[in-house]
């Protein structure tokens, strides 16, 4: 009865043992993400102005590995946002940001991966006829990812990024991605 119980024992364990492999495999590799959402832009102006807020929209490009259940990997962004404010005879609207950075995260089952992320971000708004300026500044977020398949995932995630002189944006954003 203890052979029959060991060899029972070995056999899944050995069977098993790829599916299992794989599975802990699930997040490594190059990704490319659309991503949509909304964004909120607090401004340092002294005007009576709200905030030029709007959606943001874009895409994402990256690449994880996974160690375990850790995985980490960089990744870049471009995305336009539709933000604009009437101010008297002039407009602040919000353009376009381009985002390098990193991300940290814990496979918290064979399709969900709970990330950190963090990196720079370089942020154009232009402020009524002086045309465009770029802000510099750091953006840090966290989110959930899911594989949908082996190829398709989709997440979710909020993001906060401060720039110089003290202007600041928080996102909430929602993407679907592909593993290449």
């Amino acid at each position: 009865m203890n052979k029959i119980s060991f060899t029972v024992i070995t056999t899944a364990v050995t069977v098993s043992s790829p599916a299992i492999a794989q599975a802990n495999e699930n997040f490594s590799g190059a990704k490319g993400t659309v991503v949509v959402g909304i964004d909120r832009v607090s401004t340092p102006f002294d005007v009576e102005i709200e905030h030029p807020n709007g959606v943001v929209f874009g895409a994402a490009l990256g690449y994880d590995l996974q160690t375990g259940n850790l995985v980490y990997g960089v990744e870049v962004e471009l995305t336009e946002a539709t933000g604009n404010q009437e101010v008297g005879n002039s407009e602040i609207a919000t353009g376009r940001d381009i985002y390098g950075g990193i991300r940290l995260g814990v496979a918290v089952s064979k399709r969900a991966l709970l990330y950190i992320k963090g990196g720079y971000s370089n942020f154009q708004i232009t402020a009524g006829s002086s045309g465009a300026d770029n802000f510099h500044g750091a953006r840090v977020g966290g989110g959930l990812e899911f594989n949908v398949s082996e190829n398709i995932y989709v997440r979710g995630e909020y993001r906060y990024n401060n720039y110089e002189v003290f202007l600041s944006r928080h996102q909430g954003m929602i993407g679907v991605g592909l593993k290449f």
